[in-house]
């Protein structure tokens, strides 16, 4: 979705979502996704995933916000390494 639509995306259950299409052989298992876009000069570069929060609820909008951020510096830190 992230390629397609590069915008934060919270899901509770990525399993249940409509695109979801399963794991590869051996992946471990994952319920609760964070996944933001990295993005430089609003050109998406790449992608920021997190899965399985800790405590095994559902990301919160202050986790995408400090993932968000953190996108924010590897885009920083990519551009810096391009020039």
């Amino acid at each position: 979705m992230l390629v397609v639509d590069p915008r934060p995306l919270r899901l509770v259950d990525i399993t249940q979502h409509p695109d979801s299409y399963g794991f590869p052989a051996g992946h471990p298992s994952m319920r609760s996704f964070l996944g933001v876009p990295i993005v430089i000069g609003g050109v998406p570069v790449g992608n920021l995933y997190l899965a399985e929060k800790e405590d095994g609820g559902e990301f919160t909008e202050a986790d995408e916000c400090a993932a968000v951020r953190l996108a924010d510096i590897a885009a920083g830190a990519i551009e810096r390494n391009r020039a």
